[in-house]
């Protein structure tokens, strides 16, 4: 009698497992499609170069350099000026497709679909480690989600940052399981959860490589890590100690070079002036107080600005450290002198962020489809949280959310503050997705629990 019910719940367990095996094929088979078939009809969007990576990658894998030519061109490299002002993790990961002075496109449309589809079974196995029963759903909404498979066709970072970001959450799902020791000794701390730790580390280290905004995000995920996971404390701390060290072994050896090379060490970019400046200058100010928060506003006399700067004499980089602090200037100087708009300034670049529909044609088909299917998925999410805040009654249930948490909440300040557009909310989409199915199957009173 045992033995026969032993053996009908193993054979109930190898279906489970048959069951599951089969939808995840299911689900990354469509993905495979979709994304595969999105970066096929992507045009010329992978041959341009709005933010120099592909430049950056070309002239690093011909010159051994991260920096800019003197000539302006990959191809016409005399000398090449060491740089900081994009991050380099994805420059980096480019110049290996480089062959013959050329960035092979195809080769970066196989790396964009593989990180696509990587998002997309991440999504998946978090939403089943959260006990999700329809994680499924949300792993399909990410292969689809409209600002995903843009910048999926687009040389930008997004992908790579919604990948790491996801990377990191899985780690932590396994870094925060709860775990009972006694006695609390660091002696017998098991060689798995020091991998686990370190590895949570150096993910959000090379997210801050591929976007510096990362930085916060990072920074309280760490800290987060000595409230969560093992009962003794000194594990605790020793786990936070241990991804913390995993962070520094990312930053630390760009933030040194770029202090051998420029002379300052710049842990992020040489850029964040420029990007604070773009969103806080009296012409941007001008447009909010006259025209709201549309997002039509005419960036020509900004540009202008920015052209008639001071330029000093000097090296390369000498000039980039001078841009960088002379926009950091003017741009404290716009809100110093305006704060009240400059908080007006601050909701309005929430609402950029978070708008649902593309800045584009109001009549347009495709607006009206992106910005129904996002107003869909904002709605759930927000009762997904309303529904699971009754439901969470254990430091567990909170513990698992905190990196998805804490990356909604850092990135909408800091676009508060920098310039915003709705591409840059990217990497929480997937986050939005998986709270919005926790709230499927409530119940009266908003029980999530499933």
């Amino acid at each position: 009698m045992i033995q026969r019910v032993s053996q009908s719940v193993s054979q109930r367990e190898s279906d489970s497992a048959s069951a599951g095996a089969l939808l995840t094929g299911i689900v990354l088979g469509f993905a495979l499609i979709v994304r595969a078939t999105v970066l096929w009809m992507s045009g010329s969007g992978l041959a341009e170069d709005p933010d120099s990576y592909a430049q950056l990658a070309t002239i690093w894998a011909e010159s051994g350099v991260y920096g800019f030519s003197a000539g302006g061109m990959a191809g016409d490299i005399v000398s090449v000026s060491p740089t900081a002002f994009r991050p380099p993790l994805y420059p980096w990961l480019l110049s290996w497709l480089v062959a013959n002075g050329q960035l092979s496109l195809v080769g970066t449309a196989w790396l964009h679909g593989a990180m696509g589809l990587a998002s997309v079974w991440l999504t998946l196995s978090i939403g089943q480690r959260l006990q999700l029963r329809f994680a499924p759903l949300a792993a399909l909404a990410v292969a689809l989600d409209p600002l995903l498979l843009r910048a999926s066709q687009l040389l930008m970072t997004e992908t790579l940052a919604t990948l790491l970001g996801l990377s990191a959450w899985r780690m932590w799902l396994m870094a925060a399981t709860p775990k009972v020791e006694p006695g609390c000794s660091t002696a017998r701390f098991p060689l798995r959860m020091w991998l686990v730790a370190g590895l949570l580390g150096v993910l959000g280290g090379l997210s801050i490589l591929a976007r510096p905004t990362a930085a916060p995000w990072a920074l309280l995920c760490v800290l987060s890590l000595i409230g969560v996971g093992a009962s003794c404390w000194k594990r605790r701390l020793a786990t936070t100690l241990i991804a913390a060290l995993g962070v520094m072994v990312c930053v630390v050896p760009w933030t040194l070079r770029n202090w051998s090379l420029l002379g300052k060490p710049i842990w992020a970019t040489s850029h964040g002036g420029y990007t604070l400046y773009l969103a806080n200058n009296p012409t941007l100010y001008q447009h909010f107080v006259n025209s709201g928060p549309t997002r039509d506003w005419n960036a020509a006399s900004f540009d202008a600005d920015w052209l008639a700067r001071p330029r000093v004499a000097g090296t390369a980089a000498e000039r980039e450290l001078a841009d960088d602090r002379w926009a950091y200037a003017e741009a404290w100087r716009t809100i110093a002198e305006q704060p009240l708009v400059f908080g007006l300034s601050c909701l309005i670049r929430v609402a950029w962020l978070w708008a649902p529909w593309p800045h584009a044609s109001p009549s347009s088909v495709a607006t009206w489809a992106i910005g129904g299917w996002y107003l869909l998925w904002f709605a759930a999410a927000v009762w997904g949280v309303g529904c699971r805040w009754g439901s969470w009654p254990s430091r567990l249930r909170w513990a698992q959310w905190l990196p998805a948490m804490w990356l909604i909440v850092t990135l909408t300040g800091i676009h508060a503050v920098y310039w915003s557009n709705m591409r840059m909310r990217g990497p929480a989409m997937p986050i939005v997705y998986l709270l919005a199915v926790s709230s499927l199957g409530a119940g009266r009173g908003g029980d999530c629990r499933q």
